[in-house]
């Protein structure tokens, strides 16, 4: 789907700098995405000038657009409903799988041509619980608490909020799992936190917080172009964790009291 809005051809004999400009933009994605829907607009402001949804066939992938001779952001997504400068995630919903990417023109001649690379802008976190005693089951449930809730899609930085999610577990073959999306973090300041609550009670037993600072100095960037996943592991009964991050791992003791 193609809407254009408000542009139209010149004639050979009129002043061409208030005509459009034919401008191939070249978008770029990674693999994750590849046979999904993308969604691009052209923005001024708050105001869309076009708007095309594409299935991305991967690589380099160039489409032909139509746009005014002016200052105008060109933003392609995934994940997002609706057009926005900035994408924000409601108090106790999880953050979609978003990808974006934008770039700033500013078109003059009658032809041009620039790309937007779409970045992953979120950390699939697997939390991994092992319980050395007990009788099987899971007394614990998750909350997941962060300083970030969203992405400004002009900028791909982090939006200052509270998120707050609650995810199910899920058995796995040592223990049980967790699983969710965390947004991108403010490389300064940023931080998330889990907090273990009991499932009879409520009552928060147990909570360990991951700083930008933390995890920076053990190899963990959210200033990364496409974020990595994190891997936590948690063993209920001894005082390791053991958290792997990309290529990284580390097994450290600590001070865990339930």
């Amino acid at each position: 789907m193609l809407a254009l809005c408000s542009l139209y051809a010149c004639s050979i004999k009129e002043d061409r700098t208030e005509c459009p400009t034919e401008f191939t933009v070249v978008f770029n994605a990674p693999d994750d995405i590849v046979g999904k829907n993308l969604d691009f607009n052209v923005l001024d402001g708050e105001n869309s000038l076009l708007q095309d949804s594409f299935t991305y066939q991967g690589g380099w992938q160039p489409r032909v657009y139509r746009i005014p001779r002016k200052e105008e952001f060109l933003v392609a997504s995934y994940g997002i409903e609706g057009i926005s400068q900035v994408y924000t995630i409601a108090q106790g919903r999880q953050c979609d799988s978003i990808y974006s990417g934008y770039k700033l023109v500013h078109p003059g001649e009658e032809y041009g041509r620039d790309s937007v690379v779409l970045h992953k802008n979120f950390a699939s976190v697997f939390v991994n619980l092992i319980m050395e005693d007990g009788d099987g089951s899971n007394p614990y449930d998750l909350h997941v608490r962060a300083n970030s809730n969203g992405v400004t899609l002009l900028s791909d930085l982090p939006v200052s909020g509270s998120y707050s999610f609650w995810p199910y577990d899920n058995l796995s073959a040592d223990g049980f799992r967790y699983s969710f999306r965390l947004p991108r973090l403010n490389v300064r300041d940023g931080s998330f936190s889990l907090g273990f609550c009991e499932r009879e009670s409520g009552k928060e037993v147990c909570t360990l917080g991951f700083s930008s600072d933390m995890l920076e100095s053990k190899g963990y960037s959210w200033a990364k172009a496409n974020l990595d996943d994190i891997t936590i592991d948690l063993t209920v009964g001894a005082t390791t964790m053991n958290i792997s991050v990309g290529d990284w791992y580390v097994s450290a003791p600590i001070d865990i009291t339930f």
